[in-house]
């Protein structure tokens, strides 16, 4: 039996073959869209319906900069994942003759 153990590549080089760099950019983006949306919706839409002291738009920014990170965040893994999941199906097929 024979000790050769194939070269496993490293992290960068299986993140950069799943373009997980793109689907990063991918759900900043649409995580800082998602959030924008909803600051403007209760800053300038609802609190100025019910102004209190409780009702900060520093407040609301720092939660938006929560959900933009969160957001982004599972929209990345999300595609990585169906990324890879592509990737191993494409990889498990075999020709057929």
């Amino acid at each position: 039996m024979t000790d050769d153990v194939p070269e496993r590549p490293s992290l960068g080089a299986v993140l950069v073959e799943l373009d997980a760099p793109r689907h990063f950019a991918v759900g900043l983006a649409i995580g800082v869209v998602f959030s924008l949306v909803l600051y403007v919706y209760r800053v300038f839409l609802v609190q100025p319906l019910s102004p209190t002291a409780e009702t900060s738009p520093l407040l609301f920014a720092a939660l938006a900069f929560v959900l933009a990170v969160t957001v982004g965040s599972l929209v990345a893994i999300v595609l990585t994942i169906r990324s890879a999941i592509r990737y191993t199906r494409s990889a498990n097929e075999t020709p057929q003759r």
